[in-house]
Parts: C-alpha cells; structure tokens; sequence
C-alpha cells in the first residue's frame, strides 16, 4: 500500500510537472531530457486532493490542495513548501503576465490573483448578472484572455443554498 501510495503521488507530481513544462516550452524544446527519470519530490505530506498545477518563471510548480484550502510550492532546491493557508478554495492555477498567480477560487465562484502578500483580489465573479456556477481549471492565453472551465455541483464548504445558474461550463 505505502507503494502504491508513494506511486500515486509521483505520477501525480511528474503530470504536474509534464503539463507544466509542456504550457511553458518552446515547440523546439524537448519537454523532458532523454533518458529522465520520475522522482518522489515528497512522501512526509499527507495531502487530500492536489491540483491545479502551474510553473512561475523561476520553474517552481504551484498546486493546490483544495480540500484542506491550501496552496504549495515544489521548487527543485527547497522541495515543497507552504504558499497560503487561505487559498479561497483555489483550484485550477495560472501565472498571467505580471507574474501574479491566478486562481479560481470556488469558495465564492471567482476568479483571482493573489498579490505579493499572498492577498487575493478578484477579477472576476459574474457573466451577465448572475453568480457562476463553480470556475474549476483555467488557462491563460499569452494576450491575457482567460478561458476556465465553470461547472456545477454543490460543494460541501458552501454556506448558502448555491444553485447552477450558467447555461454553458466555462467562459
């Protein structure tokens, strides 16, 4: 069992990182070195749920653990480490061009950043009037138009009574 947990969480991780690299690399560049090999970054963390990976220009990879409303950081030296324990619920993650990590945060069905100070200010959190119903993963177009996925199921840490209001998934 350790085995196949300590498996999970290195395919979990390499996908993380393949995806990253994959959404940041030139069409030139290999994506992986010939002849690289998977390695377990960290096995003391118990983690619930991890997503929503994204890579800063430094080439550390942010992901979240939507469950416990947290986001980390894996940077190659320094392992995994902590970024906000006051993530918004933040699932799917992006880097715009100012650098600011951008989040949906599900929450209150936004779309954010988190600032220097790991503030997070909202940029987005209606279409035509109405709430949306749950953004989920997002991805930034190098013009800075945001396309995230909005779908709908009720959420255990939502407050109120929230119901599907958008016709379409995503914006």
């Amino acid at each position: 069992l350790k085995k196949m947990t300590k498996l999970k969480f290195t395919t979990l991780i390499a996908t993380a990182l393949f995806y990253s690299c994959f959404a940041q690399s030139n069409k030139n560049e290999a994506l992986m070195a010939p002849n690289a090999e998977l390695e377990l970054v960290k096995s003391d963390f118990k983690f619930a749920f991890t997503e929503g990976p994204s890579v800063d220009k430094k080439g550390r990879v942010y992901f979240t653990d939507q469950p416990e409303n947290k986001i980390y950081i894996w940077d190659e030296k320094k392992g995994v480490s902590l970024y906000t324990d006051k993530a918004e619920r933040a699932n799917g993650l992006s880097f715009n061009n100012k650098g600011q990590l951008v989040a949906c945060a599900e929450e209150d069905n936004q779309i954010g950043y988190f600032d220097k100070n790991k503030e997070f200010h909202v940029i987005y959190e209606n279409y035509d009037g109405k709430h949306l119903n749950g953004p989920n993963d997002l991805w930034i177009t190098p013009s800075q138009e945001i396309y995230f996925t909005d779908p709908y199921w009720q959420r255990p840490f939502w407050s109120r009574d929230h119901k599907e209001i958008q016709d379409t998934k995503g914006v």
